[in-house]
């Protein structure tokens, strides 16, 4: 069993498929996955590299510097880890057989482990271009337990490493932007005044990706028997790749005056130009250590995404769209008194929120539902608490974060349709996570 154990641990190197190399925020998360649009001075460069020129000058790290900065499971993990570990535990001749019968006895069922580290510094130079250095990565581990007659483990993941060096700057748009001659007619003057000046930012980044990979079926999936992890003799055959490739993500943002507030609207390109080249090994392993492989090359292009999105704060409820003609009665009717008390309860949970909606418009392998993200934050006691609500593939997501100063923690709960329709394999996670935001 400790061999088992240590195939998992390996496994963590693994991908199912060549994903997007991709930084996720805990605070977009909780909002449905939405949040291009929505400046966060903790980390939101890393995905909209405009957003940098807003921020203008920012220090985040985890709590304890090498250590990640989020930890998230799926819902299934700790019931199915305590059972096996039961099954493993005491000194009997048997243990073999027990250990394959819980597997059987969990049949079906899904592991998810994984955390990502983030630590970036935004500094500007001239109040107008701004520069950041970061880094974030991922590691996962993803278990499939199936087929209850020969228990196997479907064994999937990835851990990949992202240092970037990110540039923004504001573009004015006060020169462009004259006085029309005849305020009621159309000009381009006009619809420009309107406009907040646009924000800009291109990121250089280098991935490093490890992966495990099954040169028979030209996939990176690890399939293992149970029977093939016990017993002294056990040799299960691995074979892994190891790449490196340069890419560039595009970022640009601008906001709008609207009757009802400022829409903010952005467009980002992730993994231009994205090419990773590295060596695949095939090993057959022993008991003891690693020998008989051999190496050759690859190469892999990660896809190319693309997402639009809206943002824009406002206080929804704060004054109703109508008045009952009879308020002003001593006596208002009952639905009068009822829509009055409603508008000013959603007015008392959402009195200052922040609506986002992105949509992934080039998404590989993706349907509309995938695609789509919808999301709203909410702070409350002076933004020393907020509350997270969205809608990510369909599926809802709960976050509520503490800024405690310069130290930040929270919890989310999210959903994510691994499938290719709604409803065919959602997976749920609960993710902590906390960090060191100046």
């Amino acid at each position: 069993m400790k061999k088992l154990l240590t195939i998992l641990l390996i496994s963590a190197l693994g991908g199912a498929a060549v994903q997007p190399a991709a930084y996720f925020s805990p605070k977009r998360l909780g909002m449905g996955g939405a949040g291009i649009a929505v400046v966060e001075r903790e980390n939101s460069y890393f995905y909209n590299p405009a957003h940098a020129a807003a921020i203008k000058s920012s220090f985040h790290l985890p709590p304890l510097l090498f250590m990640p900065n989020t930890i998230y499971y799926n819902a299934e993990t700790p019931d199915v880890i305590n059972k096996i570990g039961r099954s493993v535990r005491g000194d009997d001749d048997n243990k073999d057989s027990k250990t394959v019968e819980t597997f059987r006895e969990i049949i079906p069922a899904k592991l998810d482990l994984g955390s990502s580290y983030s630590a970036g510094l935004v500094f500007s130079l001239d109040n107008i271009s701004s520069f950041a250095l970061g880094v974030y990565g991922q590691g996962q581990v993803d278990a499939k337990v199936l087929n209850r007659l020969s228990p196997r483990f479907d064994l999937t993941g990835q851990i990949y490493g992202v240092p970037a060096l990110i540039y923004a700057r504001e573009i004015p748009l006060e020169s462009l932007s004259q006085e029309p001659e005849d305020p009621t007619a159309f000009s381009l003057a006009a619809v420009l005044q309107r406009l907040k000046n646009p924000l800009v930012g291109i990121t250089f980044k280098h991935i490093s990706r490890a992966s495990l990979y099954n040169p028979d079926k030209d996939e990176e999936i690890l399939s293992l028997e149970v029977l093939e992890l016990l017993g002294e003799d056990a040799t299960p055959p691995l074979s892994g790749r190891v790449g490196f490739g340069l890419g560039i993500d595009l970022g640009a943002q601008t906001g709008i005056d609207t009757p009802a507030g400022v829409v903010t609207a952005a467009v980002v390109l992730n993994n231009l130009f994205t090419t990773l080249h590295g060596t695949q090994y095939e090993f057959v392993t022993s008991n003891k250590i690693l020998d008989n492989f051999e190496k050759t090359t690859y190469q892999q292009t990660i896809p190319l995404t693309a997402t639009f999105g809206l943002a824009m704060r406002v206080s929804t409820f704060a004054n109703p769209p109508f008045q009952p003609e009879d308020e002003a009665n001593d006596q208002p009717s009952f639905l009068s008194q009822t829509f009055k008390y409603a508008y000013g309860f959603m007015n008392f949970i959402l009195p200052d929120t922040t609506y986002a909606a992105d949509f992934d418009f080039i998404a590989p392998d993706s349907t509309f539902f995938q695609r789509l993200h919808l999301g709203l934050e909410q702070p409350y006691f002076g933004g020393l608490i907020d509350l997270r609500l969205g809608l990510n593939q369909g599926y809802p997501t709960f976050g509520l974060g503490a800024n405690l100063g310069w130290y930040r923690v929270g919890f989310l709960y999210y959903t994510e349709e691994l499938g290719r329709e709604i409803g065919q394999q959602p997976v749920s996670y609960y993710v902590l996570h906390s960090s060191f935001v100046f």
